[in-house]
């Protein structure tokens, strides 16, 4: 089954990059059932270095179970059990026992399917298939008074969900999950890299009990001249003696006519990271170029997009990212209509939602589906094409709208995420044809739902 190859491939992966001296970071939500604990929504995090101060507390009362857990300097085998029993829907720790409901089947849902990802960290979301009963009102309001006297006080649910960086597990209907993540032991420090003059530097940091000759490197460069403009790297990088926990390494590259650069960054079978770095004086794109010139590195559009608070900054920052790429677009002023109308140079339309917020998503797609129909009508009452294509952006990790991904699909309307969004932005220098951008949408919706009928 897939779901089995997700968690398969998502252990192997995290055996290969496992080291001695990790940390972890356990986050939960919990019921008491028994002498267990069963999880109601929980993350487990894998990270390289040790926590400069470590974040624990417990709360507990008969209606709620919650809490933080770092463990620091963990043994390789003690990272590994941790990581097999999380895949396997529970965690032993600090002497306490966290469960799914063992009579349910698990399912699993892993980001490292989207192939187009440009930080690869390892993922697993682990799902229970029970749902999980929901909390009345007079409960709600007891246990947010608990936790308002707790010794780690929080102010109320919200407060403490907030702090945990987890899903209200009561709020609409909800399944129990564990999503457990594992950073690279090694990884390119973007700051301290930059090409300039058809050099390429990179600098890299690594945990120091980790085997640097295991490290892949390859780069490619633009304009694609001939074979020589991709390479195998790795062999150069110049490593320094391990400090402070870490070991620096460095590696520059020179060679001629390179406008931009590609660094892939792999360990194993699986990719950490991939990265373009492109020569600041040197554009092929005049759209970025204009931006560029008031917006330097276009920081005010990212600030815009990447983790939104604000919804209409966040269509601001959109129609901003579109023109960049080659679309014309505009911001709708009557309340009534579609976030953004765009417009290809071959003349197709495009009708765009934006949300910031999972509770908007399905009165976002609603609207849209509507607009588009009404849309659709009036080009096909004076005699234009009535192609109109339909995209819902929203600011949120695929992993956290999972359950309601197909939704969009079975109205033909294209999902983009931030995953997505952050991959843009990685390509805005290159110019892009718009119009084939929509056609391959149209034709990966298209073969989507193929496989969903067959």
């Amino acid at each position: 089954m897939r779901v089995e190859e997700d968690k398969s491939t998502f252990l192997c992966s995290a055996m290969e990059w496992i080291c001695s001296s990790y940390s972890a970071d356990f986050r939960y939500l919990a019921k008491r059932e028994g002498k267990q604990l069963r999880i109601l929504e929980a993350s487990l995090g894998f990270a390289p270095l040790s926590f400069e101060s470590e974040n624990n507390f417990h709360f507990e009362s008969d209606l709620l179970i919650a809490g933080q857990y770092q463990l620091s300097k963990l043994t390789t085998q003690q990272s590994k059990s941790l990581l097999e029993d999380a895949a396997n829907g529970k965690i032993h720790i600090d002497g306490k026992s966290f469960i799914f409901n063992e009579e349910e089947p698990l399912r699993f849902y892993s980001e490292m399917n989207n192939h187009d990802r440009w930080v690869c960290d390892l993922h697993l979301k682990v799902i229970s298939n029970k749902q999980i009963a929901p909390l009345s009102p007079s409960e709600i309001f007891r246990v947010d008074n608990l936790l308002r006297r707790n010794s780690t006080p929080f102010d109320g649910i919200s407060d403490l969900v907030s702090w945990l960086g987890l899903s209200n597990p009561f709020i609409g209907h909800r399944e129990s999950s564990i999503d457990i993540r594992m950073l690279p032991p090694v990884d390119i420090i973007y700051p301290e890299c930059g090409l300039h003059n058809n050099c390429l530097t990179l600098t890299l940091h690594a945990h120091s009990k980790f085997d640097v000759t295991r490290v892949g490197l390859a780069i490619k460069t633009t304009p694609f001249l001939a074979l020589e403009t991709r390479k195998q790297v790795s062999s150069k990088i110049n490593w320094g003696r391990a400090k402070g926990g870490r070991r620096v390494g460095t590696v520059e590259i020179n060679m001629d006519q390179v406008d931009n650069a590609l660094a892939m960054l792999t360990l194993g079978e699986s990719t950490i990271r991939r990265q373009w770095y492109s020569d600041q004086d040197k554009t092929g794109n005049s759209r970025l170029l204009a931006v560029q010139q008031f917006d330097k590195d276009l920081r005010m559009i990212k600030q815009a997009v990447i983790d939104p608070t604000d919804g209409r900054r966040f269509e601001l920052g959109i129609s901003s990212l579109l023109f960049i790429i080659g679309f014309s677009s505009v911001v709708q002023l009557e309340t009534n209509s579609p976030d953004l109308v765009v417009m290809t140079p071959g003349g197709t339309l495009a009708i765009v939602e934006c949300t910031i917020r999972i509770a908007d998503f399905h009165a976002k797609l609603g609207k849209l589906v509507d607009r588009r129909g009404s849309l659709i009508k009036a080009m096909t009452d004076s005699g234009h094409s009535p192609r109109v294509d339909a995209f819902l952006i929203c600011a949120l990790p695929r992993d956290q709208i999972a359950t309601q991904d197909d939704a969009p699909m079975q109205q033909n309307v294209t999902l983009i995420t931030k995953e997505d969004i952050e991959a843009i932005f990685n390509q805005v220098r290159f110019p892009t044809d718009p119009d084939k951008l929509l056609d391959n949408a149209l034709e990966q919706l298209t073969s989507k739902m193929n496989e969903i009928v067959e």
